[in-house]
């Protein structure tokens, strides 16, 4: 969650428009700018793990029948979990945002709320990667759209893995092949480059429009994560024993992956790179096997082989966070271009290297009138860079280190709106569905349960007890 604001903190920074733009062209072309440029891989995560906790958590607590009888539960349960805070987020913008601030470039904000005036009901449908794509109410929520189109069409797969083994392998392999198939051809047909900086205006808004938000072609890691959730469910109850040999091989591979996936930014942003083909496969195959690696550490974490990484990500510490993962990416791209059109001056961006975060972080100049002060400025400076940064009446020089201190200011307002929502607003909404639907889905469970001897065990449990889980 943190990389996507990462990723956001940077682009948006530039709205207000750049006094050098060819070096901030030439910072992209930049090896160190990867850790900016490859942002965008990890939407793909969030579809992977979309997938993953759709089958774990489906496949274990219903049969075929129960599904198909339940099948309105099954999506209404879905829509609502999403609806609160997505809502909240589009009145906001409409109403409320539109008065916060003004600015020099305050009128592409005005835009936004023209779009969600307007447009409103496309993003509340789920439609908005399709329908009025050109004018999204919030241009962030194509991946909640996404997720919501494949969750519609999963039950087609999930009937076959709620039959037997063998259908359930037949049905998940028939999906994610039948989607690669798919998603090549239509990339060999439009041809775009594997960059998300196009050759020209033009082209970039068709890659954005008919590639980046596309669900044909983002439904791949989807489906690796249908395959992982299943594959951990079967496996649930076993002990796997894997050599050492197999087992340092296997995260051999998973780091040479990651690192080539991530590194592949770097080539793809070069003005010579033209390579068609390779460009096809890149587009097609680069996020599935980018899931591919994401959900094989899970895999071994789950199963005892995750070493440090495992004990890492089961700290309690991210107990909390995790629950403000949705509303934290529904609410901070509206919150940074609030901020972000505000600004009075435009940014001078420098090509200069980020050689040590370490070292860049501790020599910024900002630190030394803040280390005479007392506790109170410590805890206060995060705001008060906030109103400085605001209110800047004269260009300031950038480079990609102070980017990541604007980022670290973003990321805090984006948790306290997040924390703010979610206590308000999620967490309420979410108690009355599970009240308001459990009755009737304990009903439904219990009948399915006599008919249905042969198929999986079905605990009685209210269904959106089953199919609630955490949402990216």
């Amino acid at each position: 969650m943190m990389w996507v604001v990462l990723g956001h903190s940077f682009s948006t920074n530039l709205i207000g428009g750049v006094v050098n733009p060819l070096d901030t062209l030439e910072w992209v072309k930049q090896p160190y700018s990867i850790y900016v440029t490859s942002a965008p891989i990890t939407v793909d995560k969030f579809l992977l793990l979309s997938g993953i906790l759709l089958v774990y958590t489906v496949a274990g607590k219903m049969g075929r029948e129960t599904l198909l009888k339940n099948i309105h539960l099954f999506y209404l349960n879905r829509l609502l979990r999403l609806f609160p805070i997505l809502a909240t987020a589009v009145l906001a913008t409409a109403s409320v945002f539109h008065h916060v601030a003004d600015g020099p470039q305050w009128q592409l904000f005005v835009r936004k709320v023209y779009n969600c005036r307007t447009y409103w009901w496309s993003t509340l449908l789920h439609v908005q990667n399709y329908m009025n794509a050109s004018y999204m109410c919030l241009g962030h929520t194509w991946y909640i759209a996404v997720d919501v189109q494949l969750h519609i069409i999963s039950p087609l797969v999930l009937y076959w893995v709620l039959t037997s083994k063998r259908a359930a392998w037949y049905g998940l392999t028939a999906a994610l092949v039948t989607s690669l198939t798919a998603a090549t051809i239509f990339n060999a047909a439009w041809g775009f480059k594997s960059s998300a900086i196009q050759a020209s205006i033009e082209n970039d808004l068709n890659y954005n429009r008919y590639y980046y938000i596309n669900t044909l072609c983002r439904a791949p890691p989807f489906f690796v994560g249908m395959i992982y959730g299943y594959l951990l469910y079967t496996l649930q109850d076993t002990q796997i024993r894997i050599k050492r040999p197999i087992l340092l091989l296997a995260w051999s591979l998973w780091f040479g992956v990651v690192s080539t996936v991530l590194y592949l930014t770097y080539p793809m942003q070069q003005a010579e790179w033209e390579h068609p083909v390779l460009d096809v496969f890149i587009n097609s195959f680069m996020r599935p096997v980018w899931g591919l690696a994401i959900g094989w550490m899970i895999f071994a974490c789950a199963k005892g082989y995750g070493g440090p990484i495992n004990w890492f990500l089961s700290l309690r510490a991210w107990k909390a966070p995790s629950r403000l993962s949705y509303a934290a990416y529904v609410l901070h791209y509206p919150l940074l271009f609030v901020v972000n059109c505000t600004a009075l001056a435009p940014v001078y961006f420098s090509d200069g290297p980020f050689v040590s975060p370490i070292n860049w972080f501790l020599s910024l100049r900002a630190w030394k009138a803040p280390s005479r002060l007392s506790y109170a400025a410590y805890v206060l400076h995060y705001p008060l860079l906030f109103v400085v940064n605001c209110t800047a009446l004269a260009p300031v020089y950038f480079s990609d280190g102070p980017f990541i201190f604007k980022f670290f200011a973003d990321f805090t307002v984006a948790a306290i709106a997040s924390l703010i929502a979610t206590i308000l607003i999620d967490a309420p909404c979410s108690t009355l569905i599970k009240i308001a639907m459990g009755a009737g889905s304990n009903k439904a469970i219990k009948a399915s349960t006599e008919n249905n001897t042969k198929e999986h065990s079905v605990e009685s449990v209210p269904t959106c007890d089953i199919l609630n889980r955490k949402t990216t």
